[in-house]
């Protein structure tokens, strides 16, 4: 194994670490939010991020088909969690966004994370927490997601 394969199994170790913290934080909003699916807590954490999307556009993220998409749509819609609007121009568009009981349920999400990305920084010196971050930047920018 060279070095550079070495750095970068030690990276995704961390990194792996750090997505299962994250899904930990997203248990315990699971447990605060206990009539949500993890796949309805995926897709408006989701929308949280991204904002509107358009339906076939949120199928191929989610990798789940449109049937299925559909159904989990209703039951968010039932939930109060988001809306659904056709396009006047195109009635077979469907754009969905959070309401304020789904912006809610995101900010729940994010307060989480943030208290266990705050832990981690506080970790780290001035100066490291600014080249960390400098780093993550330099090497988000070459991320498709």
């Amino acid at each position: 194994m060279n070095h550079l394969d070495a750095k970068s199994r030690e990276l995704q170790r961390f990194l792996d670490k750090l997505n299962t913290s994250f899904n930990s934080c997203d248990n315990q909003v699971l447990e605060d939010y206990s009539h949500l699916s993890r796949r309805e807590l995926n897709i408006i954490t989701y929308l949280g991020l991204h904002g509107a999307q358009q339906m076939r556009d949120l199928a191929r993220q989610q990798v789940m088909p449109m049937s299925t998409l559909t159904g989990v749509m209703d039951r968010l819609r039932e939930k109060s969690a988001i809306t659904r609007q056709r396009s006047a121009k195109d009635k077979r568009i469907i754009k969905v966004r959070l309401t304020p009981v789904g912006e809610n349920i995101f900010k729940a999400v994010q307060r989480r994370r943030l208290h266990l990305t705050e832990n981690l920084m506080r970790r780290l010196k001035s100066e490291e927490q600014d080249i960390l971050l400098l780093l993550s930047r330099k090497m988000r920018k070459d991320l498709s997601v």
